[in-house]
């Protein structure tokens, strides 16, 4: 078939697909519109409509009003609150291990010390047993090094000892050998002294040799008589004796003093012997000394290794104890993590532990109120049928940007743990003596752009109040009469305002408050009516009428919006 036949043919059916889906749409558009129930509506419009429409109809708005009078304010102001722990403690296991035991439940009081769980996690044991074997066999070391310590200093004493007795024998030894010194000079000036009078007496004998001689020439010349020669004999002869004498001392002399002199190098060799002992002994206190040293060096090194293998032997028996989990103060299990069995790892949380004997209430109080608590200022909680006093005890000193409010606490005594941490409480501050004066509810006071307050009151309206026709489902639609809805087509319901109220804004000045009244200084006086509900989306002449209010909205609406309120038609 050629091409041109094919395409003509396909431009045929999409043209005939188009014709059938439109007309398709206009059978279904007119069967929607002229055969649906009245009062129902497409799913387009169902889908469109603004269901917050659904309220009282223009001009019969209901609020919550009351008239003003004069009441104390400011003694006391309420505030909510949370009760909250004293503490909270996670349970950490700090080693791997599995979980034997865990004898405690979310609920049950424990004691500062209990056992909370326990871990298998042998290996954590036998090191520390070890640790502990290593530590003691150190300690025996540097006992055994003590000990020779000990024994070098004994040994280092007696050389000490040794060494001043070969002190007092040198100077002893030097002493004798002075001793000895001297009397060798002695002997030696003696010596002299007797060679002086040997060589004295020699040169005496002879001159009576040369005297005998001319004696005996002159005995020869009978110059003289035998009895002169014979004289002169003798004389002589005596001298000679004398001489020998002499000489016989000088002998004896000599010997004395080579005596001595041997006596000398006795005693030098004497000292000698005596400085060499001394040096040897000294030289033994120093090798003493050095071999205390050292000892002691070692004593030392002992006990820093010691001391190490014990430090390590603390750290296993520490390590060792995490296998059992205890609690660190009195306090009450909130979770329990883990169960008999479980593997855990360092840093697992394995259950919650609350102090609860103590708990702190927090609340937000407003900022105006910054400058009157102070710590101290006495508090009420109440929380149920429990009522606590006390005081605050901390201020945060950072206010909440977005509320201008700052957290107060109390710290209050909870002994029978009546007070759930989590809980709400109502916190009551006293804030100063309470004056009576005019007073508003807080949530009739409002502010404009530029912040300044006002309250809406009910005022009167003039003129006639007229009857309209509106659709409960379109509340929008207003008709002079009866009729149909132009959007749904159902009947129109007359409505008419049931008074002739309407709010007022009256701008005010306010007081002192205590969370639930405002004082008013300006602005009201006694038996105005005050709309202190309801007043979403007024605006100045708005039609209202004052219904009963309660804390989710009003009892009833207004007659004639033909809307049931929240308790009706439920």
């Amino acid at each position: 078939m050629p091409e041109h036949i094919v395409s003509r043919s396909k431009n045929w059916v999409l043209i005939l697909s188009l014709l059938a889906m439109a007309i398709t749409f206009l059978v279904v558009r007119w069967v929607v519109v002229n055969n649906r129930h009245v009062g129902s509506m497409t799913p387009f419009e169902a889908q469109a409509m603004d269901m917050t429409a659904m309220k009282s109809p223009p001009g019969v708005q209901p609020v919550g009003a009351e008239e003003v009078s004069s009441r104390g304010v400011g003694g006391e102001e309420s505030f909510p609150g949370t009760v909250m722990a004293f503490s909270d403690e996670d349970v950490v296991a700090r080693i791997p291990g599995r979980v034997v035991a865990v004898p405690v439940y979310p609920g049950d009081s424990v004691r500062a010390g209990q056992l909370l769980a326990r871990l298998e996690a042998d290996e954590y044991a036998t090191q520390a047993a070890q640790a502990g074997l290593e530590g003691k066999a150190g300690l025996a070391m540097v006992t055994v090094a003590e000990m020779e310590v000990s024994r070098l200093r004994a040994a280092r004493e007696r050389a000490a000892v040794e060494s001043g007795a070969m002190s007092s024998a040198e100077r002893q030894a030097r002493a004798e050998r002075t001793t000895v010194g001297i009397e060798a000079i002695r002997a030696r000036e003696e010596v002299k002294a007797k060679h002086a009078d040997v060589d004295e007496m020699e040169a005496d004998l002879t001159y009576a040799d040369q005297k005998l001689e001319r004696q005996q020439r002159l005995y020869e010349a009978d110059a003289i008589s035998l009895d002169d020669l014979q004289a002169a004999k003798a004389a002589r002869d005596a001298q000679a004796a004398k001489v020998r004498s002499a000489n016989a001392d000088v002998l004896t002399t000599a010997k004395a003093a080579d005596a001595a002199q041997s006596r000398i190098l006795a005693a030098d060799s004497a000292v000698s012997f005596a400085v060499g002992n001394h040096a040897a002994a000294r030289k033994r206190v120093a090798e003493a000394d050095r071999e205390i040293a050292k000892a002691q060096a070692e004593v030392a090194a002992r006990r820093a290794e010691a001391k190490a293998v014990a430090s390590g032997a603390g750290s296993a028996r520490i390590i060792s104890g995490y296998r059992q989990l205890r609690a660190l103060d009195d306090a009450v299990v909130s979770e329990r993590l883990v169960s008999p069995g479980s593997l855990v790892q360092p840093g697992q949380t394995v259950m919650k532990l609350k102090v609860v004997d103590r708990v702190r209430v927090q609340a937000q109080i407003p900022s105006r109120l910054v400058g009157r608590l102070k710590v101290g200022s006495p508090v009420q909680i109440e929380s149920g049928k429990l009522t606590r006093r006390g005081t605050i005890t901390s201020i945060f000193p950072a206010a909440e940007t977005s509320t201008r409010t700052f957290t107060a606490e109390a710290v209050i005594g909870n002994p029978d743990r009546a007070l759930v941490p989590g809980s709400f409480a109502k916190v009551s501050i006293g804030t100063g003596a309470g004056k009576r004066g005019i007073a508003v509810r807080e949530s009739a006071i409002h502010r404009d752009a530029d912040g300044g307050k006002f309250v809406w009151v009910v005022a009167e309206r003039k003129g006639d109040v007229k009857t309209d026709w509106t659709c409960t489902m379109h509340p929008e639609v207003s008709s002079p009469g009866p009729g149909a809805c132009p959007i749904c087509k159902m009947e129109l319901t007359p409505r008419q305002a049931m008074s002739k109220a309407v709010a007022a804004r009256w701008p005010v000045a306010t007081g002192s408050a205590d969370g639930e009244y405002v004082s008013v200084l300006t602005g009201l006086k006694n038996g105005d009516r005050v709309i202190y509900a309801g007043h979403e989306n007024l605006i100045e002449g708005t039609p209202i009428q004052v219904v009963p209010w309660e804390p989710d909205g009003p009892k009833q609406l207004p007659k004639g919006s033909n809307s049931p309120g929240p308790h009706e038609g439920h």
